[in-house]
């Protein structure tokens, strides 16, 4: 009887030990997907090439949780990573766009927040240029610049333009919380 029992529980020992070692780790995982990031300069102004951007993996998604795992791109990590860890990736919208996010040391998710003021696109009467910056005490800006007017069949429609700037700015703290303020919209006067 005795025997059973230091056999039932060798077993279950082993089982337990052996699925423990084969099992794949959140943590392992995470330095892995850290891997994909290069190290940024401050400061920062964001241009997209893919060809320097590293595409996720679906086992990169269990991280960033895009809709389009796919088409998800490492762009840089932050250089302070002495208490948390601030990467940029670049999900798919008209463009590629960037997304903040900050993880704890181990892994763990914090916070994500979408960049780009992202009011720029396309149609008749409409152009926009748009940039992310980000300085070295994590504070940023993001700026639209936009002209509009008003379209009839035959194309823009002379004095009906209007110009503006939206600008976004927050700031990430160094244990990954990420502050952002209201959109602020300025007119540019007509010269």
């Amino acid at each position: 009887m005795r025997l059973i029992a230091r056999l039932t529980l060798f077993i279950i020992l082993f089982v337990n030990t052996s699925y423990k070692v084969a099992a794949p780790s959140v943590a392992t995982d995470f330095r892995s997907f850290l891997t994909k990031f290069k190290t940024l300069q401050l400061p920062l102004t964001i241009t997209i090439d893919l060809k320097k951007c590293v595409r996720f993996t679906k086992s990169d998604n269990q991280f960033v949780k895009s809709a389009y795992p796919n088409e998800t791109y490492s762009y840089g990590i932050l250089p302070d990573t002495t208490d948390s860890y601030k990467l940029i990736w670049l999900e798919p919208s008209e463009t590629q766009m960037p997304y903040l996010g900050t993880f704890t040391k181990s892994g763990k998710f914090i916070e994500k927040v979408f960049l780009p003021v992202g009011q720029c696109g396309s149609g008749c009467g409409f152009l926009c240029n748009e940039f992310t910056r980000i300085n070295k005490d994590l504070s940023f800006v993001s700026v639209d610049s936009i002209t509009t007017c008003k379209c009839d069949i035959n194309g823009p429609i002379e004095g009906t333009s209007e110009k503006y700037v939206l600008i976004k700015s927050g700031r990430v703290a160094k244990d990954g919380q990420i502050t952002i303020g209201e959109l602020y919209k300025k007119a540019i006067e007509k010269k």
